[in-house]
């Protein structure tokens, strides 16, 4: 398993379970500036990747390595609306993500966090900070 695979499965439960769903507009990584909405509700989702450890010892073919990550989901909601539905769609992505484990590649989502509103130009803005990890078999 690769980290582009890591990541494409992390973003791919963001897209399926969240993005489609509320039918946001959703700027990745990497995504031209010009990707970035100059109106309404949208969302900036970033995959960091931490560092890979061993974490059994065992002969070749039945070792496990761990790679640790956090996801963010920005939330961006125009100034003076109200935090109601900025507070729902974090509740959205926290369900999404709680306790879920994937299988292929096998990935275990920790507890999110939600961060407090902040204000960030024309924008309120909240963060979702998905924490998890990544078996490798080997």
């Amino acid at each position: 398993m690769s980290q582009k695979a890591i990541a494409n499965a992390v973003r791919g439960r963001f897209h399926n379970e969240v993005a489609d769903p509320e039918e946001l507009v959703v700027v990745y990584d990497n995504h031209r500036q010009d990707a970035v909405p100059r109106a309404g509700r949208w969302v900036r989702f970033t995959v960091r990747l931490g560092e890979t450890i061993q974490a059994t010892f065992a002969n070749v073919g039945s070792r496990t390595f761990r790679t640790t990550g956090v996801a963010f989901a920005e939330l961006y909601e125009p100034e003076g609306l109200g935090d109601g539905a900025q507070l729902d769609l974090a509740d959205t992505i926290v369900a999404a993500f709680r306790g879920v484990s994937l299988a292929s590649p096998q990935i275990v989502f920790d507890s999110p966090s939600v961060t407090e509103g902040t204000r960030d130009g024309a924008y309120w803005r909240r963060v979702v900070t998905i924490p998890f990890r990544a078996d490798i078999h080997a």
